[in-house]
């Protein structure tokens, strides 16, 4: 689910089609080369025909979920690498930047956030996590009283409707018994 059907490596910028395949960006712009905007062109897995964006095959949607997959696997890797710009390899993380609130390696670091306030990547992991577990009992804890509110606050609605039912029954009686009166009279 990872792996580019047409370079067959680990998705780079990768792209959806309209028929849910999905392709990196430069084999797509590779397959399409000879393509004019506007026109259709067919899938290179499945052959259905999608026309190519205005603004080239640059213009595919990201596929966000296979996005998520890469960032899901680099994590189970065990080792997250930085996005180092303008690097040829990147390094594995090991700095928080708290004013960026990005997460980077050392060379990035000592680039471009040796002056801002920076914790090292363990204690901000393990900071996160304790929040987490701490947000996920306050979210138990608050579904279960709501769950306990519940049927009282429907038994008072029942309660409300019932009591309106009566109040509308006295109205309209008494507009009966002046009506009766006032024909009477």
């Amino acid at each position: 689910m990872t792996e580019c059907s047409i370079c067959t490596e680990v998705f780079t910028d990768p792209r959806v089609l309209p028929c849910m395949h999905t392709f990196c960006l430069k084999c797509l712009l590779n397959y399409g080369k000879d393509r004019q905007l506007g026109h259709r062109m067919p899938c290179p897995l499945c052959s259905e025909k999608f026309t190519i964006p205005d603004d080239d095959l640059s213009g595919t949607p990201n596929n966000v979920f296979v996005e998520k997959l890469l960032h899901v696997r680099k994590l189970s890797a065990g080792k997250v690498m930085c996005n180092c710009s303008g690097q040829q390899q990147s390094e594995e993380i090991k700095v928080f930047c708290q004013e960026c609130k990005v997460a980077v390696c050392i060379t990035c670091f000592a680039e471009s956030h040796k002056t801002h306030d920076c914790s090292h990547i363990e204690e901000v992991s393990d900071n996160l996590r304790t929040l987490v577990v701490t947000d996920k009992e306050k979210v138990t804890d608050s579904r279960e009283k709501t769950g306990e509110l519940l049927p009282c606050l429907a038994k008072e609605k029942n309660d409300v409707i019932k009591h309106l039912a009566g109040t509308d029954d006295e109205v309209i009686g008494g507009q009966l018994k002046q009506i009766h009166h006032l024909s009477e009279v």
